[in-house]
Formats: structure tokens, sequence, C-alpha cells
């Protein structure tokens, strides 16, 4: 039984044919889907071939799982010059496969959906962002004008179906709800390990008057997950703490290293490059006292959950789902550096109570462990199979 899983994801690929994720679509990742189904063809798009893409992304290659690739569509002026193309190709990829699985929010995923449902195919959504924040905070006027539709598309494809998959408990299921016939599950996209509490005993061998080290994961390209407002953040307590802040990403970052200049931190700032997932990030993570996760838009991120399983401190944005992971006391407004800069301020004085909270982080991202949501992936798409079956 061949699964049609389809996406905006930008894949590269390499000399020898292999095809590389950002991190998002790493290999193990397709193992969800192969127990119930013995093939899958992936749609995405190509960024082209990269000489290191071994070291620079991640491996999505594997057996049983093949790509095909379609042109952008999911800015406006692109879904007018290219739809047409990438109509032909994923209507002809969903006509030859057995059931289809969409991620939203995707512009491919959407269309997916539309030939789905004009060929009568069995189909399931994966629910992992909410495309009116992801448009409104992207920069572009366009961009904005074009998310109150974006929105709209979505949230009435999302009510449409019969099986619904959510990565947050709440927060997408109350922005796009879905219907009352629907077959619905929340489980978070994150592979982690199972928890081993020996990372808690290397924490805080330190006192809160030492340097401290903060942290944060996320691609240099985007403004999404707000490195822009943790510099500022940050740069309001240099003349009141000692610390270094650690960066872990890909692409340029000297639109950041400048503004690390302009506020006055560029010494306190390290741009670490990317690490394969895993042990390197972990191991990574294990250097960090507190990590930040400033977003302007989210589903439910996956670098603070691993930070909190290796018992890190968290600092964060209300962005999408991330309520669900923090106590109140440890977020801020999207983009609000000065409310960023107090809440770290109120988590540095609670040094003497550091253990308590690490360990509260810690055991509070015992759920999102992959023997117990693999449980729930896997029912999910196996009545997806069974539903294609009837």
């Amino acid at each position: 039984m061949k699964l049609l899983f389809v996406h905006d994801h930008i894949f590269y690929s390499s000399s020898d044919g292999n095809i590389y994720s950002t991190g998002c679509l790493p290999q193990n990742i397709w193992q969800r889907y192969l127990y119930n189904f013995s093939n899958i063809e992936v749609i995405g798009r190509h960024g082209g071939e990269v000489q290191n893409a071994s070291t620079s992304f991640a491996l999505s290659s594997r057996p049983s799982v093949n790509f095909k690739f379609v042109p952008k569509i999911s800015s406006p002026l692109a879904y007018i010059s290219s739809k047409k193309t990438a109509w032909k190709k994923i209507f002809s990829c969903v006509q030859n496969s057995d059931a289809v699985v969409a991620r939203l929010p995707s512009e491919n995923g959407l269309m997916a959906v539309k030939a789905a449902i004009l060929l009568k195919k069995t189909y399931s959504l994966e629910v992992v962002a909410c495309v009116w924040d992801s448009l409104y905070n992207y920069g572009s006027i366009i961009a904005k004008i074009y998310a109150p539709l974006a929105y709209y598309r979505m949230r009435r494809t999302i009510y449409r179906a019969d099986r619904v998959l959510y990565v947050t408990k709440h927060f997408l299921q109350k922005r796009y709800p879905y219907s009352s016939k629907a077959s619905v599950v929340n489980a978070s996209d994150i592979e982690l390990p199972t928890l081993d509490t020996a990372v808690l005993q290397k924490r805080f061998v330190k006192t809160y008057t030492d340097k401290i080290i903060f942290g944060l994961i996320g691609n240099y390209k985007t403004k999404y997950k707000g490195i822009h407002t943790a510099i500022e953040a940050l740069s309001l307590l240099k003349n009141d703490y000692d610390f270094e802040f650690r960066i872990l990403g890909k692409g340029d970052a000297s639109p950041y290293v400048n503004m690390a200049q302009k506020y006055g931190i560029a010494d306190r700032v390290i741009f670490c490059g990317s690490l394969p997932n895993g042990n390197p990030v972990f191991e990574w993570l294990d250097q960090i006292d507190i990590y930040l996760q400033p977003s302007l838009t989210e589903g439910l991120p996956r670098s603070p959950i691993e930070a909190m399983s290796r018992g890190c401190l968290c600092v964060a944005s209300t962005a999408g789902g991330i309520p669900e992971l923090l106590d109140t006391e440890y977020l801020h407004k999207p983009g609000d550096a000065k409310g960023m800069a107090q809440t770290i301020k109120k988590l540095l004085q609670k040094g003497n109570v550091w253990k308590v909270i690490s360990e509260r982080n810690f055991n509070h991202v015992r759920e999102y462990q992959s023997d117990i949501l693999n449980k729930r992936r896997f029912s999910f798409y196996k009545e997806l199979r069974n539903a294609m079956e009837r």
C-alpha cells in the first residue's frame, strides 16, 4: 500500500542522489508511516543540489521512500504563476496513491486534499502550525494581506476532514476546530528518546553568580524564531550579569552579527553553526543553562522540549502551543524584548530554586517521549489504512 505525504518542505540533494532535510523531516520520521504502509511518496520543494549536504543537513532518504518535487506555490505570486504545473503533478501523485497525508499549513497540502476529494481518496491531516501567524509575521505586505484568506482556507479544510492530527494539546485545536465526526489525536512532531535522570545530576554544580550560558536553536534565515528579540533583550541585561549567548542554526548569521554589535554584546554572542539531530544537539544543550525560545509564531516547537529533557531552564514567548510547556511566569509576548528581559531577570533572581525548576521541566516533557507518542501515531495511521481498505 502506497502513502502520499505532502508538504511545502524544502529538500536538498547531493551528488550521489540522496535527499536531505533542514531537520524537520529526517529519515527516521518516515518510520511512523511505514508501520502501516509499504512505501511512501513524498511531495515537497527542491532547494537544489548542495555540495556539503551530508554535513549541513539531515539525511531524509531511506528505503521505501521516494521524493517528487513541485514548483513553489507558497506565496500569492508564485501560486498564480506555478499553480497549473503543481496541480498536474500533485493530482497525478494522488491518483497513483492509496491514501494521502497532508501536512498543514502548506499550499501543496491544500492542493493534495482537493485532489483527494475529487478522486475519492482517503486522506488525513497533520496540523503543525498556524498559517495566520506565519504569514502575518513574515514581514511581507503581500503575506499580511493574504493571511486572512489563507487562514480561512486552512480552517475550512480542517473542519471538513475525517481524520486530524494536531501537534498541540489545545492551541491549534481552538484556532482550527474539527468537526464532531472527525477522528482526532494530539501528538507532537518530536522524536524524543527515553529520558535519563542522570542528566539532572550534571546540572547546577555552579552557582547563579557564575557566567550564565543562554542558548537558542533557530534558522538564521527567517525571523520566526525571534533571534533578534533575544539579542535585544539580553543587551538590556549586559550591565547586570555576566553571560554568553550561543545560537545553533543554519544560514547567513551576518544580520545578527551586526545586530549584536549595534547592541554592544558582540563579544558575548557566539554563532555555533549547525549540528546533526540527536546526540550532538543534546550534548550542545547540556552546556546551556537557560534555553530561549522567543518565537513570533509556532505550532509546538521541538527545541524547548529537547532543552527541557536535558534539564535546561527555559524562557519563551506565548506563541502557538508554547504555553502548554511552561508556566506563565516564564513567558513573554512575541516580539517583546523588554518583557523578555524582565522575565529572564526574574528567573536569574531565583538561582536558589533552579534545581526545582529544572526537575519540573524535565518531568513535564516525559509525555513527549517517542514510545508514548508513537502509540498514538500508530493507531492514527492504522485507522487511515483501515479506512482505505473499506
